[in-house]
């Protein structure tokens, strides 16, 4: 069955969205780790500093890392569901498109 490329669209576009949101998915696996470390390192040196001026123990250090794991995981939620919906619309057109093929 032949088809007809003139009322068609190319699906190459649509598979490239798709691959590009896969590879994006990837580099937010990457992205984790400093979505982490960045504020774990600022937390540990501004709590530890904080600590030292006002001779608090570790209080402000164990204060500001909690700070910065909760905000990481709100971050990362927040990504992952953006990066999840855009993935879901491309697969759709995606299938849609195959389906109109058929």
């Amino acid at each position: 069955m032949e088809m007809n490329t003139e009322k068609t669209p190319d699906i190459q576009p649509l598979i490239k969205k798709r691959d590009a949101l896969r590879h994006r998915m990837f580099l937010l696996i990457l992205e984790i780790a400093l979505w982490f470390g960045i504020p774990a390192f600022g937390a540990f040196f501004l709590g530890n500093y904080i600590d030292d001026i006002y001779g608090t123990g570790h209080r402000y250090l164990l204060i500001f890392l909690i700070i910065a794991f909760v905000l990481s995981w709100v971050a990362i939620i927040w990504r992952t569901k953006t990066l999840s919906k855009k993935l879901a619309e491309a697969e759709k057109e995606v299938r849609e498109f195959k389906e109109s093929q058929k």
